[in-house]
Parts: C-alpha cells; structure tokens; sequence
C-alpha cells in the first residue's frame, strides 16, 4: 500500500498490506476488508468491524446488485481462494443459494 505507513509491530505477523490496512482503518473508523484469519483477529482485538470478501458478496446480493453469488464463489476457488465447506454452506444459505 503505497504511502499508507505500515505499522511496525504488525509486521511480526502480518503482510505489509494488512500491517497498512489496519491503522488506516482505525483511522479513519472503516470496516477493514479482510479474508486472512491472523489479519481479521488482530483488527477484532483492536475493536475493527471486520468483512471478508464473501460477506461482501452476501451484502450486495441482498441490495439487489447480484443475482446470484455461486458463480463468483465457484470461480474464486477455480482460481485457489480457499474457503471451508462450513462457511460456503453458511454463505450460500444465507444468500438462498443452498448447495444442493
């Protein structure tokens, strides 16, 4: 993240980008968008809302701008996006797309 300073102490066990992300957020009172689980608990200890990508889809699916989320969940594991069968299911039903 160019010239968002990166917080050194994060660097222990964060990417560069997470150790930027999460004092901008902090910041600037943002939800921090996040997948990595390290990254997502660390903003959780300092008080950040926190999405992740999937919950992204599930919002906009529920304000009408996606039809549908399986096809872009399918395809983001095509592409290696790992995401546990647990959390796909409760995506996926939440957004009333039940696996079959």
């Amino acid at each position: 993240m160019q010239g968002v300073p990166v917080e050194p102490s994060l660097l222990a066990t964060l990417d560069r980008g997470e150790a930027a992300a999460i004092p901008l957020a902090e910041r600037l009172g943002a939800t921090l968008l996040a997948d990595d689980a390290r990254a997502r608990e660390v903003a959780r200890e300092r008080s950040l809302v926190v999405i992740g990508t999937l919950g992204v889809l599930l919002v906009a699916k529920k304000k009408g701008l996606l039809v549908a989320i399986r096809p872009i969940v399918i395809r983001m594991e095509a592409l290696g996006m790992f995401v546990s069968a647990q959390l796909r299911e409760a995506v996926l039903a939440a957004a009333a797309e039940p696996d079959s």
